[in-house]
């Protein structure tokens, strides 16, 4: 009798024991250290990997590591959570994914600057290598890649012209806007309004943000600020500063191995744009995202519905956005984030370029030396630009380049005959980045104008004699914007 009450028992504890060895047994995937410990020697990158030194197996699950092994073994597990600075639920992402799995082709865009150009690498562009992939994994002839990225723009340009750059039957788009971005308020609310508006496209697109740094000034970037909005709408960030620059801290000499170091001018060091390396492990980093996403398919996590009624409505997947902004609402029970109507005529716009009047005198079209960048451009004192605005709700800007190079100077701009109330506006600043502003030609203190149209008219003047040995009488005219 005594035996048989402490069979039963023993019994249960051998199961267990079984279950535990089984599940975390390893499988048939083991790393092989002393390869991977090898190839990072001798590509003098050993320092990016963590704990090669212990050979380790993956679980038959979707971890980081057992969906992308090899890449794990390069550059270490933690690495790979550091990079993903917002994995959020990945809800939109899968979607996306589980399209392609169908079998059904996807649209693919691209919204960034000029490291989403390439810009110094003369290479295959990270994005480009994403699209790549995801073609690789579920081929389709009708997949769409739209390369929407264009130099020295930031969030403050695409809030009003992301419809000329990207299709609006977008099914994913990925957004590099961190380098072309400060670390300001005004940044965060030119992205969440931008994002707001690609959200809603008729295809309720996934997005996935990918931030790099620089070391031409602050370390801190425009990826900063766009975080919250990021997290606020449930959209993945994947920061590649998390994990190179430790090592870039640790190993100076590291910095020439990232960045481009010469300009394409040969003007300076550039330490701004990332070299074939950075393209490589952006495109890694994101691949080993999507493919955790991708296993998740198949082996999704565990799902346990809140038995808290109070938490049931948002466990549930919705592809609606927040009624409230979150930089520029406060609570309200039934308010609603203001639906802006931006319209963008721009000189990279296919559907609604940039064209002046005919009495325009003094400005050409310019491509920028060693760049793919275009700009309305005027040299001389007196230059007088003219276009045709219509506005909706009040507002209109003028967006330009700013930069200490290239001899800027400054225009006066006007709207009709009001040029008692011209607004006088400065390309030049002394700051090391080269970028497009707008500034609008009406003050926010005196409201919106009346919708209607309007005749923007700008006049390039005389050189300021300041003390700025870089001033000039040149003025790179990019796009105008009216809400």
């Amino acid at each position: 009798m005594l035996r048989r009450r402490h069979f039963v028992p023993a019994l249960l504890a051998i199961s267990g024991i079984a279950i535990v060895l089984y599940l975390f047994a390893p499988t048939e995937y083991e790393y092989d250290p002393e390869k991977w410990d090898s190839y990072w020697r001798g590509s003098g990158h050993k320092d990016i990997a963590v704990g090669l030194g212990h050979q380790r197996s993956v679980q038959a699950s979707c971890d980081r590591c057992a969906v992308v092994p090899e890449f794990c073994a390069q550059v270490g597990s933690r690495n790979l959570d550091l990079v993903s600075a917002y994995e959020g639920s990945g809800d939109r992402i899968r979607r996306v994914l589980a399209k392609a799995a169908r079998g059904e082709p996807i649209v693919y865009g691209i919204i960034g600057g000029s490291l989403s150009r390439g810009h110094g690498c003369h290479c295959t562009t990270f994005h480009r290598q994403i699209f790549d992939w995801i073609n690789a994994t579920w081929p389709h002839e009708g997949h769409r890649y739209v390369d929407g990225s264009v130099g020295a723009r930031g969030s403050n340009y695409f809030k009003f012209c992301h419809i000329e750059h990207l299709p609006q039957d977008a099914d994913i788009v990925v957004l590099e806007l961190s380098l072309n971005d400060e670390a300001k308020e005004d940044h965060a609310k030119n992205l969440e309004s931008m994002l707001r508006a690609i959200l809603m496209y008729p295809n309720k697109p996934a997005v996935l943000m990918l931030a790099s740094f620089s070391l031409m000034g602050q370390l801190k970037m425009g990826g900063d600020a766009h975080l919250s909005v990021a997290q606020y709408y449930d959209v993945p960030v994947l920061n590649l500063r998390h994990a190179l620059l430790p090592v870039m801290q640790r190993r100076p000499a590291a910095v020439d191995e990232f960045f481009v170091i010469e300009s394409p001018a040969g003007a300076a060091r550039d330490q701004l744009h990332l070299n074939l390396l950075g393209p490589h492990y952006a495109r890694q980093f994101a691949t080993a995202y999507l493919a955790r996403q991708k296993c998740q398919l198949s082996h999704p996590q565990m799902v346990m519905e809140p038995q808290d009624a109070k938490f049931v409505e948002t466990e549930r997947y919705s592809d609606s956005i927040p009624r409230l902004a979150l930089m520029n609402d406060k609570w309200s029970t039934d308010g609603r984030a203001m639906v802006e109507r931006p319209s963008c005529a721009s000189i990279d716009s296919v559907a609604n370029p940039l064209q002046p009047l005919p009495s325009t005198k003094g400005w050409t079209k310019w491509q920028q030396p060693h760049t793919d960048k275009h700009y309305w451009r005027a040299t001389e004192p007196g230059a007088r630009f003219e276009y045709t605005v219509s506005l909706t709700q009040g507002h209109v800007m003028l967006y330009y380049l700013r930069s200490t190079k290239m001899s800027l100077g400054r225009v006066k701009c006007w709207l009709n005959d009001d040029v008692k109330n011209a607004v006088v506006i400065d390309g030049y600043w002394e700051r090391t980045t080269s970028i497009g502003q707008f500034t609008a030609l009406r003050e926010q203190s005196k409201g919106p104008l009346q919708p209607g149209d309007y005749t923007l008219r700008c006049e390039n003047m005389e050189r300021h004699y300041g003390k700025e040995e870089g001033r000039g009488t040149t003025f790179l005219i990019i796009a105008v914007l009216t809400v």
